[in-house]
């Protein structure tokens, strides 16, 4: 029996389209595309390579919405967003203000600042 992570994060949400794999075609074609560098910082790709969806919706795996990138710059685009969605007030169920976080580099609670930071 397989997990649904994204169920088991966000619960169930009957208005989000069913994740599709990407193709080994679409991913060969995005990475010729670029170059076999990270669509980001430029830098040539080792051994790992993400796929992200622009648009965010990842059922659309159109290669016009999809970017290769380096593990560091996914990340950084997806703490970005985070971060701008904390400031707007946008996404359900992250910290606002007045709200408190387990500093993972502590293990200390630590009250979070006015954008939910």
């Amino acid at each position: 029996m397989g997990y649904d992570i994204n169920n088991m994060l966000y619960g169930n949400n009957s208005n989000s389209k069913k994740r599709e794999p990407l193709t080994s075609t679409i991913r060969n074609e995005v990475l010729s595309k670029q170059k076999q560098r990270c669509g980001r910082c430029r830098h040539t790709f080792g051994s790992v390579k993400h796929f992200h969806h622009k648009n965010g919706d990842r059922s659309d795996n159109r290669v016009s919405n999809i970017v290769a990138l380096c593990p560091t710059c996914h990340s950084e685009i997806h703490h970005e967003k985070r971060l701008k969605e904390q400031k707007n007030g946008k996404k359900k169920g992250r910290a606002t203000s007045g709200q408190y976080w387990v500093n993972p580099m502590t293990g200390r609670k630590e009250k979070l600042g006015p954008w939910g930071t």
